[in-house]
């Protein structure tokens, strides 16, 4: 499996608008505390600036660093609508020196955001 990190300073490149978010994970710091935080993303490219090799089966997480203020407020409004969650934007917006406030919105099934603030992100890729 080879690994393709997208850092903070190309993530200019990046679109996840009309991507799914489909999971999240808790991922302990170096001192054991549950701080990181890495949302599972069904992306849909852009693909452009990506080696071929990674342009089919891929695996993609937003791997974000010492999560802090965060807010998950979305929800399912009516039947069979519970799954994974439709991405209409995505912001990053640094507000100090190595700390970002992320906000992604869903407005379609569920309508709501998630937001927070870390010390750093980068786009994972993984190329089964």
């Amino acid at each position: 499996m080879d690994l393709l990190v997208i850092s903070k300073e190309d993530f200019d490149k990046i679109n996840l608008e009309e991507s799914h978010i489909y999971g999240f994970h808790w991922r302990n710091d170096l001192n054991g505390n549950p701080t990181n935080l890495e949302i599972e993303i069904d992306w849909n490219g852009p693909f452009d600036f990506i080696p071929e090799d990674y342009a089919t089966n891929i695996q993609t997480k937003l791997c974000c660093d010492m999560v802090y203020d965060a807010q998950f407020n979305f929800e399912f409004k009516g039947i069979y609508t519970i799954g994974d969650l439709e991405i209409t934007s995505f912001n990053v917006e640094q507000i100090q020196e190595n700390s970002y406030c992320v906000h992604i919105s869903f407005d379609f099934a569920p309508i709501g955001y998630i937001r927070f603030k870390c010390t750093d992100f980068r786009l994972e890729i993984n190329s089964l």
